[in-house]
Protein backbone atom coordinates (compact mmCIF):
# COMPACT_ATOMS: atom_id res chain seq x y z
CA UNK A 1 0.00 0.00 0.00
CA UNK A 2 1.28 3.46 -0.77
CA UNK A 3 2.29 5.77 1.96
CA UNK A 4 -0.09 8.40 2.69
CA UNK A 5 0.71 12.23 1.34
CA UNK A 6 3.01 13.97 3.26
CA UNK A 7 2.44 17.62 4.64
CA UNK A 8 4.92 20.19 3.36
CA UNK A 9 8.01 20.53 4.91
CA UNK A 10 6.61 23.86 6.81
CA UNK A 11 3.23 21.26 8.12
CA UNK A 12 6.12 19.25 9.41
CA UNK A 13 4.83 20.82 12.98
CA UNK A 14 1.85 20.90 14.62
CA UNK A 15 -1.16 22.06 12.38
CA UNK A 16 -2.18 24.85 14.40
CA UNK A 17 1.02 26.92 13.61
CA UNK A 18 -0.03 27.90 10.26
CA UNK A 19 -3.67 29.02 9.46
CA UNK A 20 -4.60 28.41 5.89
CA UNK A 21 -7.91 29.76 4.27
CA UNK A 22 -9.63 26.80 3.86
CA UNK A 23 -10.28 24.15 6.22
CA UNK A 24 -7.30 21.19 6.69
CA UNK A 25 -8.28 17.64 7.74
CA UNK A 26 -7.18 16.94 11.29
CA UNK A 27 -4.30 14.96 10.49
CA UNK A 28 -1.53 16.14 9.05
CA UNK A 29 -0.69 13.50 6.66
CA UNK A 30 -3.97 14.52 4.70
CA UNK A 31 -4.05 16.36 1.31
CA UNK A 32 -3.47 20.35 1.60
CA UNK A 33 -6.71 21.87 0.62
CA UNK A 34 -4.84 25.88 0.05
CA UNK A 35 -4.35 27.46 -3.29
CA UNK A 36 -1.41 26.54 -4.76
CA UNK A 37 1.42 29.03 -5.96
CA UNK A 38 4.98 29.98 -7.26
CA UNK A 39 4.72 33.46 -5.66
CA UNK A 40 2.79 35.28 -3.09
CA UNK A 41 1.16 36.90 -6.17
CA UNK A 42 -0.60 33.52 -7.32
CA UNK A 43 -2.67 33.51 -4.57
CA UNK A 44 -6.03 35.07 -4.54
CA UNK A 45 -6.17 38.46 -3.94
CA UNK A 46 -7.98 40.26 -1.25
CA UNK A 47 -8.12 37.01 0.65
CA UNK A 48 -4.82 37.71 3.37
CA UNK A 49 -2.51 35.39 1.91
CA UNK A 50 0.82 36.74 3.79
CA UNK A 51 3.17 34.06 1.86
CA UNK A 52 3.66 31.08 -0.59
CA UNK A 53 5.32 28.69 1.34
CA UNK A 54 6.48 25.02 -0.35
CA UNK A 55 3.96 25.83 -3.52
CA UNK A 56 1.25 26.91 -1.23
CA UNK A 57 -0.79 30.09 -0.04
CA UNK A 58 -0.66 30.80 3.99
CA UNK A 59 -1.98 33.61 5.81
CA UNK A 60 0.98 33.38 8.40
CA UNK A 61 3.96 31.43 9.02
CA UNK A 62 7.75 31.95 8.17
CA UNK A 63 7.32 35.57 6.74
CA UNK A 64 7.25 37.22 10.66
CA UNK A 65 10.64 38.78 10.83
CA UNK A 66 11.01 38.43 7.52
CA UNK A 67 13.62 40.92 5.38
CA UNK A 68 12.05 42.87 2.64
CA UNK A 69 13.94 41.00 -0.28
CA UNK A 70 12.46 39.75 -3.59
CA UNK A 71 11.66 35.92 -4.36
CA UNK A 72 11.53 34.63 -0.59
CA UNK A 73 7.82 34.42 -1.26
CA UNK A 74 6.92 37.10 1.90
CA UNK A 75 6.05 40.29 1.90
CA UNK A 76 7.76 41.28 5.30
CA UNK A 77 5.69 43.80 7.13
CA UNK A 78 8.59 46.41 8.04
CA UNK A 79 8.13 50.02 8.34
CA UNK A 80 10.95 52.36 5.85
CA UNK A 81 11.59 51.67 2.11
CA UNK A 82 10.10 48.20 1.29
CA UNK A 83 10.79 48.74 -2.83
CA UNK A 84 13.00 45.54 -3.35
CA UNK A 85 10.25 43.19 -1.60
CA UNK A 86 8.37 42.67 -5.02
CA UNK A 87 6.61 39.11 -3.09
CA UNK A 88 4.24 41.76 -1.91
CA UNK A 89 2.34 42.75 -5.18
CA UNK A 90 -0.47 40.36 -5.19
CA UNK A 91 -2.20 40.96 -8.19
CA UNK A 92 -1.77 42.73 -11.63
CA UNK A 93 -4.89 43.00 -14.20
CA UNK A 94 -4.66 44.19 -17.59
CA UNK A 95 -7.92 46.07 -17.66
CA UNK A 96 -7.34 46.35 -21.39
CA UNK A 97 -8.54 49.88 -21.50
CA UNK A 98 -7.70 53.44 -20.94
CA UNK A 99 -7.93 56.43 -18.13
CA UNK A 100 -8.78 53.91 -15.55
CA UNK A 101 -11.13 55.49 -12.76
CA UNK A 102 -10.86 53.92 -9.32
CA UNK A 103 -10.79 51.71 -7.81
CA UNK A 104 -13.88 51.13 -5.13
CA UNK A 105 -14.98 48.16 -3.39
CA UNK A 106 -18.46 46.30 -3.02
CA UNK A 107 -19.59 44.55 0.22
CA UNK A 108 -18.26 41.39 -0.98
CA UNK A 109 -14.80 42.44 -1.25
CA UNK A 110 -14.90 42.97 -5.48
CA UNK A 111 -13.15 45.45 -6.72
CA UNK A 112 -14.31 47.91 -9.45
CA UNK A 113 -12.99 50.07 -11.90
CA UNK A 114 -14.16 52.51 -14.33
CA UNK A 115 -12.42 53.00 -18.40
CA UNK A 116 -12.93 53.43 -21.50
CA UNK A 117 -12.17 52.36 -24.73
CA UNK A 118 -11.85 53.48 -28.02
CA UNK A 119 -12.48 51.95 -31.19
CA UNK A 120 -11.01 52.48 -34.66
CA UNK A 121 -13.21 55.39 -35.52
CA UNK A 122 -12.01 57.40 -32.29
CA UNK A 123 -15.40 56.82 -30.22
CA UNK A 124 -14.99 56.47 -26.73
CA UNK A 125 -17.38 53.71 -24.79
CA UNK A 126 -17.34 53.72 -20.74
CA UNK A 127 -17.04 50.22 -19.49
CA UNK A 128 -17.08 49.05 -15.90
CA UNK A 129 -14.58 46.19 -14.83
CA UNK A 130 -14.77 44.11 -11.79
CA UNK A 131 -12.15 42.14 -10.20
CA UNK A 132 -14.24 38.91 -8.23
CA UNK A 133 -13.40 38.41 -4.28
CA UNK A 134 -11.54 35.03 -5.34
CA UNK A 135 -8.97 37.61 -7.57
CA UNK A 136 -9.99 36.67 -11.19
CA UNK A 137 -11.03 39.99 -13.99
CA UNK A 138 -14.45 39.56 -15.15
CA UNK A 139 -15.66 40.12 -18.39
CA UNK A 140 -16.21 44.45 -19.39
CA UNK A 141 -19.53 45.75 -19.20
CA UNK A 142 -20.39 47.98 -21.61
CA UNK A 143 -21.98 51.39 -20.05
CA UNK A 144 -22.69 54.69 -22.85
CA UNK A 145 -20.35 56.98 -24.22
CA UNK A 146 -17.74 58.20 -22.11
CA UNK A 147 -16.74 61.98 -22.40
CA UNK A 148 -14.84 61.95 -19.02
CA UNK A 149 -14.23 58.86 -17.08
CA UNK A 150 -15.64 59.44 -13.31
CA UNK A 151 -14.87 56.82 -10.35
CA UNK A 152 -17.54 54.40 -9.58
CA UNK A 153 -19.76 54.51 -6.36
CA UNK A 154 -20.81 51.90 -4.02
CA UNK A 155 -24.01 52.30 -2.30
CA UNK A 156 -24.87 50.44 1.18
CA UNK A 157 -22.14 47.77 -0.12
CA UNK A 158 -24.45 46.23 -3.21
CA UNK A 159 -25.20 48.75 -5.57
CA UNK A 160 -22.59 50.55 -8.03
CA UNK A 161 -23.20 53.80 -9.76
CA UNK A 162 -21.48 54.42 -12.97
CA UNK A 163 -21.68 57.73 -14.51
CA UNK A 164 -21.25 58.46 -18.68
CA UNK A 165 -21.63 61.00 -20.68
CA UNK A 166 -25.89 60.47 -21.07
CA UNK A 167 -26.71 59.94 -17.45
CA UNK A 168 -25.82 56.86 -14.52
CA UNK A 169 -26.15 53.48 -14.57
CA UNK A 170 -27.03 51.19 -11.16
CA UNK A 171 -26.20 47.26 -11.33
CA UNK A 172 -26.07 45.14 -8.34
CA UNK A 173 -22.46 45.11 -7.23
CA UNK A 174 -22.60 41.28 -6.84
CA UNK A 175 -24.58 39.84 -9.97
CA UNK A 176 -23.43 42.53 -11.84
CA UNK A 177 -27.60 43.29 -13.12
CA UNK A 178 -28.69 46.44 -14.25
CA UNK A 179 -30.97 47.92 -11.74
CA UNK A 180 -31.64 51.22 -13.26
CA UNK A 181 -30.53 53.98 -16.43
CA UNK A 182 -30.55 57.53 -15.51
CA UNK A 183 -30.38 59.72 -18.00
CA UNK A 184 -29.33 63.69 -17.39
CA UNK A 185 -26.97 66.20 -18.17
CA UNK A 186 -23.59 64.58 -18.30
CA UNK A 187 -22.23 64.25 -15.16
CA UNK A 188 -19.06 65.94 -13.34
CA UNK A 189 -16.81 65.66 -9.86
CA UNK A 190 -18.54 62.17 -8.85
CA UNK A 191 -21.67 60.65 -7.73
CA UNK A 192 -22.00 60.37 -3.88
CA UNK A 193 -24.55 58.16 -1.83
CA UNK A 194 -26.31 58.52 1.38
CA UNK A 195 -27.47 55.05 1.76
CA UNK A 196 -25.63 53.15 4.68
CA UNK A 197 -25.10 49.42 4.54
CA UNK A 198 -27.73 49.04 7.73
CA UNK A 199 -30.48 51.16 5.27
CA UNK A 200 -32.38 49.49 2.98
CA UNK A 201 -32.28 52.73 0.81
CA UNK A 202 -30.53 55.40 -0.02
CA UNK A 203 -30.37 58.54 -2.47
CA UNK A 204 -27.59 59.23 -4.72
CA UNK A 205 -26.78 62.72 -6.31
CA UNK A 206 -24.29 64.00 -8.89
CA UNK A 207 -23.43 67.95 -10.38
CA UNK A 208 -23.95 68.15 -14.17
CA UNK A 209 -22.11 70.21 -16.49
CA UNK A 210 -25.14 72.64 -17.24
CA UNK A 211 -25.17 73.64 -13.37
CA UNK A 212 -27.68 70.95 -12.11
CA UNK A 213 -27.73 68.84 -9.62
CA UNK A 214 -29.40 65.22 -9.76
CA UNK A 215 -30.85 63.28 -6.78
CA UNK A 216 -31.90 59.57 -7.17
CA UNK A 217 -34.04 57.79 -4.52
CA UNK A 218 -33.74 54.48 -4.74
CA UNK A 219 -36.73 53.48 -2.63
CA UNK A 220 -39.09 55.26 -5.24
CA UNK A 221 -36.50 54.84 -7.90
CA UNK A 222 -37.36 58.03 -9.39
CA UNK A 223 -34.99 61.10 -10.36
CA UNK A 224 -35.00 64.84 -9.47
CA UNK A 225 -32.90 67.48 -10.69
CA UNK A 226 -32.25 70.77 -9.27
CA UNK A 227 -30.67 73.98 -10.47
CA UNK A 228 -27.35 74.25 -8.13
CA UNK A 229 -25.43 76.10 -10.64
CA UNK A 230 -21.40 78.03 -9.94
CA UNK A 231 -22.00 81.75 -9.71
CA UNK A 232 -19.04 82.50 -11.97
CA UNK A 233 -19.97 82.10 -15.90
CA UNK A 234 -18.18 79.50 -17.90
CA UNK A 235 -17.35 77.00 -15.08
CA UNK A 236 -18.67 73.38 -15.33
CA UNK A 237 -16.93 71.23 -13.63
CA UNK A 238 -17.02 70.48 -9.67
CA UNK A 239 -15.24 68.56 -7.25
CA UNK A 240 -16.22 65.22 -5.91
CA UNK A 241 -19.74 65.74 -3.93
CA UNK A 242 -20.09 65.02 -0.30
CA UNK A 243 -22.50 63.88 1.87
CA UNK A 244 -22.78 64.35 5.72
CA UNK A 245 -22.03 61.94 8.54
CA UNK A 246 -25.54 61.83 9.29
CA UNK A 247 -26.66 61.70 5.60
CA UNK A 248 -28.97 64.74 4.93
CA UNK A 249 -27.20 66.76 2.92
CA UNK A 250 -25.26 66.54 -0.67
CA UNK A 251 -22.34 69.10 -0.53
CA UNK A 252 -21.34 70.18 -4.11
CA UNK A 253 -18.42 72.27 -4.54
CA UNK A 254 -18.14 73.74 -7.97
CA UNK A 255 -14.24 74.67 -8.85
CA UNK A 256 -15.04 78.73 -9.04
CA UNK A 257 -15.64 78.16 -4.89
CA UNK A 258 -19.59 78.01 -5.26
CA UNK A 259 -20.72 75.64 -2.29
CA UNK A 260 -24.34 73.97 -2.34
CA UNK A 261 -25.84 72.72 0.38
CA UNK A 262 -28.38 70.18 -1.02
CA UNK A 263 -30.78 68.45 1.34
CA UNK A 264 -30.99 64.53 0.43
CA UNK A 265 -32.72 62.95 3.42
CA UNK A 266 -36.06 61.18 3.90
CA UNK A 267 -37.54 63.94 1.73
CA UNK A 268 -34.95 64.76 -1.08
CA UNK A 269 -36.21 68.85 -1.58
CA UNK A 270 -32.93 70.17 -3.54
CA UNK A 271 -30.22 73.09 -2.69
CA UNK A 272 -31.26 75.00 0.82
CA UNK A 273 -28.28 76.85 1.00
CA UNK A 274 -25.71 78.45 -0.86
CA UNK A 275 -22.25 80.46 -0.38
CA UNK A 276 -18.94 81.92 -2.47
CA UNK A 277 -15.75 80.83 -0.66
CA UNK A 278 -13.19 83.38 0.21
CA UNK A 279 -10.72 81.96 -2.54
CA UNK A 280 -10.68 79.28 -4.95
CA UNK A 281 -11.10 75.84 -3.61
CA UNK A 282 -8.28 73.20 -4.22
CA UNK A 283 -9.74 69.94 -2.92
CA UNK A 284 -13.31 68.57 -2.15
CA UNK A 285 -14.65 69.31 1.35
CA UNK A 286 -14.99 67.14 4.64
CA UNK A 287 -17.92 67.25 6.95
CA UNK A 288 -17.31 66.44 10.30
CA UNK A 289 -20.15 67.12 13.25
CA UNK A 290 -21.76 69.72 11.21
CA UNK A 291 -18.53 71.76 10.08
CA UNK A 292 -17.45 71.69 6.43
CA UNK A 293 -13.86 71.87 5.84
CA UNK A 294 -12.45 73.60 2.68
CA UNK A 295 -8.82 73.75 1.50
CA UNK A 296 -8.22 76.79 -0.85
CA UNK A 297 -5.48 77.37 -3.23
CA UNK A 298 -3.82 80.02 -1.20
CA UNK A 299 -3.29 77.63 1.70
CA UNK A 300 -5.97 78.22 3.85
CA UNK A 301 -7.99 76.07 5.61
CA UNK A 302 -11.40 77.52 6.08
CA UNK A 303 -14.16 75.81 8.87
CA UNK A 304 -17.67 76.93 7.34
CA UNK A 305 -21.14 76.20 9.23
CA UNK A 306 -24.70 76.61 7.52
CA UNK A 307 -26.69 79.13 8.65
CA UNK A 308 -30.03 79.57 7.04
CA UNK A 309 -29.77 79.87 3.41
CA UNK A 310 -25.97 80.55 3.68
CA UNK A 311 -23.01 79.35 5.10
CA UNK A 312 -20.59 81.08 7.68
CA UNK A 313 -17.17 81.37 7.75
CA UNK A 314 -16.27 80.48 11.60
CA UNK A 315 -12.09 80.56 11.18
CA UNK A 316 -9.04 79.75 8.66
CA UNK A 317 -5.99 78.91 9.28
CA UNK A 318 -3.04 78.85 7.11
CA UNK A 319 -1.82 75.19 6.21
CA UNK A 320 1.60 76.81 4.58
CA UNK A 321 0.78 75.14 1.43
CA UNK A 322 -1.86 73.71 -1.09
CA UNK A 323 -3.53 70.82 -0.34
CA UNK A 324 -2.71 67.93 -2.57
CA UNK A 325 -5.31 65.21 -3.12
CA UNK A 326 -7.88 65.97 -0.62
CA UNK A 327 -8.43 66.90 3.06
CA UNK A 328 -9.02 63.70 5.63
CA UNK A 329 -10.56 63.54 9.38
CA UNK A 330 -8.90 61.31 11.95
CA UNK A 331 -11.05 59.83 14.01
CA UNK A 332 -11.11 62.47 16.94
CA UNK A 333 -12.42 64.97 14.52
CA UNK A 334 -9.19 66.79 13.40
CA UNK A 335 -8.57 67.97 10.19
CA UNK A 336 -5.54 66.00 8.21
CA UNK A 337 -4.05 68.12 5.48
CA UNK A 338 -1.41 66.02 3.14
CA UNK A 339 0.51 69.35 0.99
CA UNK A 340 1.94 69.51 -2.51
CA UNK A 341 5.08 70.04 -0.52
CA UNK A 342 4.92 66.89 0.69
CA UNK A 343 4.29 68.14 4.43
CA UNK A 344 1.35 66.93 6.85
CA UNK A 345 -0.56 69.13 8.76
CA UNK A 346 -3.17 67.95 11.47
CA UNK A 347 -5.65 70.92 12.33
CA UNK A 348 -8.25 71.03 15.49
CA UNK A 349 -11.45 72.38 15.52
CA UNK A 350 -11.59 74.82 18.42
CA UNK A 351 -14.91 76.64 17.68
CA UNK A 352 -13.56 80.05 17.32
CA UNK A 353 -10.49 79.28 15.75
CA UNK A 354 -8.17 76.37 14.10
CA UNK A 355 -5.55 75.18 16.23
CA UNK A 356 -2.24 73.37 14.37
CA UNK A 357 -1.17 70.86 16.52
CA UNK A 358 0.99 68.59 14.06
CA UNK A 359 3.27 68.61 11.16
CA UNK A 360 5.00 66.17 9.08
CA UNK A 361 7.44 66.19 6.40
CA UNK A 362 6.94 62.65 3.49
CA UNK A 363 9.85 63.34 2.02
CA UNK A 364 8.48 63.81 -1.54
CA UNK A 365 6.24 65.80 -3.53
CA UNK A 366 2.77 64.66 -3.47
CA UNK A 367 0.47 64.32 -6.17
CA UNK A 368 -3.35 65.00 -6.64
CA UNK A 369 -4.51 60.76 -5.71
CA UNK A 370 -6.18 61.36 -2.54
CA UNK A 371 -4.52 60.47 0.38
CA UNK A 372 -5.35 57.77 3.44
CA UNK A 373 -5.33 56.95 6.63
CA UNK A 374 -3.80 53.59 7.91
CA UNK A 375 -4.95 51.81 11.46
CA UNK A 376 -0.84 51.63 12.45
CA UNK A 377 -2.03 54.94 12.97
CA UNK A 378 -0.55 56.64 9.76
CA UNK A 379 -1.24 58.81 6.84
CA UNK A 380 0.10 57.55 3.42
CA UNK A 381 0.07 59.38 0.17
CA UNK A 382 1.04 59.11 -3.49
CA UNK A 383 3.97 60.80 -5.05
CA UNK A 384 3.62 63.76 -7.25
CA UNK A 385 5.24 61.50 -10.23
CA UNK A 386 2.47 58.72 -9.38
CA UNK A 387 5.72 56.32 -8.68
CA UNK A 388 5.96 56.45 -5.34
CA UNK A 389 3.87 55.15 -2.22
CA UNK A 390 5.20 56.68 1.24
CA UNK A 391 3.62 57.03 5.09
CA UNK A 392 4.09 58.54 8.41
CA UNK A 393 3.74 56.63 11.62
CA UNK A 394 1.87 59.15 13.88
CA UNK A 395 2.26 59.42 17.70
CA UNK A 396 -0.10 61.45 20.04
CA UNK A 397 0.67 62.92 23.53
CA UNK A 398 -0.47 65.55 25.21
CA UNK A 399 -2.54 67.04 22.92
CA UNK A 400 0.24 67.34 19.88
CA UNK A 401 0.69 64.79 16.81
CA UNK A 402 4.04 64.10 15.96
CA UNK A 403 5.16 62.07 12.84
CA UNK A 404 8.09 59.30 12.41
CA UNK A 405 8.82 57.73 9.07
CA UNK A 406 6.57 55.14 8.00
CA UNK A 407 6.73 52.02 4.76
CA UNK A 408 7.03 53.28 1.99
CA UNK A 409 7.85 51.66 -1.84
CA UNK A 410 8.12 52.54 -5.38
CA UNK A 411 6.16 51.06 -8.29
CA UNK A 412 7.00 50.44 -11.73
CA UNK A 413 4.33 51.96 -13.65
CA UNK A 414 2.94 55.61 -12.16
CA UNK A 415 -0.31 55.09 -10.37
CA UNK A 416 -3.86 57.04 -11.64
CA UNK A 417 -6.17 58.59 -9.37
CA UNK A 418 -7.03 57.31 -6.26
CA UNK A 419 -5.62 54.05 -4.11
CA UNK A 420 -8.26 51.96 -2.53
CA UNK A 421 -7.14 50.14 1.10
CA UNK A 422 -9.37 47.15 1.66
CA UNK A 423 -8.66 43.95 3.35
CA UNK A 424 -5.04 45.28 4.16
CA UNK A 425 -4.44 44.82 0.47
CA UNK A 426 -3.63 48.82 -1.63
CA UNK A 427 -5.24 48.48 -4.90
CA UNK A 428 -4.58 50.97 -7.49
CA UNK A 429 -5.03 51.96 -10.94
CA UNK A 430 -1.55 52.56 -13.43
CA UNK A 431 -1.44 54.92 -16.23
CA UNK A 432 -0.62 51.92 -18.28
CA UNK A 433 -4.24 50.63 -17.62
CA UNK A 434 -3.86 47.51 -14.82
CA UNK A 435 -5.55 47.36 -11.32
CA UNK A 436 -2.38 46.18 -9.22
CA UNK A 437 -2.89 45.46 -5.13
CA UNK A 438 0.31 45.58 -3.14
CA UNK A 439 -0.12 44.07 0.30
CA UNK A 440 -0.50 46.81 2.81
CA UNK A 441 -0.10 46.26 6.80
CA UNK A 442 -2.89 48.09 7.86
CA UNK A 443 -6.70 48.40 7.51
CA UNK A 444 -8.18 51.35 6.53
CA UNK A 445 -8.32 53.97 9.73
CA UNK A 446 -10.27 57.32 10.92
CA UNK A 447 -13.68 58.81 10.46
CA UNK A 448 -13.20 59.27 6.66
CA UNK A 449 -12.49 56.20 4.24
CA UNK A 450 -11.39 56.65 0.76
CA UNK A 451 -12.05 55.01 -2.52
CA UNK A 452 -16.03 54.94 -2.73
CA UNK A 453 -16.05 52.02 -0.56
CA UNK A 454 -16.84 53.86 2.62
CA UNK A 455 -20.36 53.80 4.46
CA UNK A 456 -21.79 56.06 1.67
CA UNK A 457 -19.42 54.91 -1.05
CA UNK A 458 -18.19 58.71 -1.59
CA UNK A 459 -15.09 58.65 -1.31
CA UNK A 460 -14.83 61.60 0.79
CA UNK A 461 -17.55 60.73 3.68
CA UNK A 462 -17.59 60.28 7.25
CA UNK A 463 -18.71 56.90 8.49
CA UNK A 464 -22.25 56.71 10.53
CA UNK A 465 -22.34 59.34 13.45
CA UNK A 466 -25.06 59.05 15.73
CA UNK A 467 -27.19 62.05 17.11
CA UNK A 468 -26.80 64.51 13.94
CA UNK A 469 -31.05 65.72 13.45
CA UNK A 470 -32.99 67.92 10.64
Amino acid sequence: MSPPPRCPPSRRFPCGLLALAVPLLAACYDDVQAPKCRTLADCPAGQGYTACEDGYCFKSGRCDGALPVAGDGCCAVVEGDRSADTDCLVADHDLECRDPAGPVADADGGVFVACRTVDAGGASTLVLRRVDPAGRLEEAVEVGSAATVLAPTVSRGVHVYVAHSGGVVRRDALTGVQIDAIPSDTPVGGIATSGRRDLDFGVAGWPTVSGKVVLFDEKSRTASVFTAAPVTAGEDDAFPPVVSAGGLRLYVLWRDGTLHAVRIGANPSGPVAVAMLPARPAAPPVEVDGRVFVAMEDGRLAAMTEKGATFTTEWTTPLDGKVAGGLLADASGAVVAVLESGEVAVVRDLFDRGSLVGRGDLGMAAGTAYPFLGAAPRVAAIASDGRKVASLLRTDAAGAVAFTEGLSFTVPVAIAGTPLLAGRNLWMATQSGHLVAWQFPDDLAGRFARGGSDVYGTGQTAQATAGETE
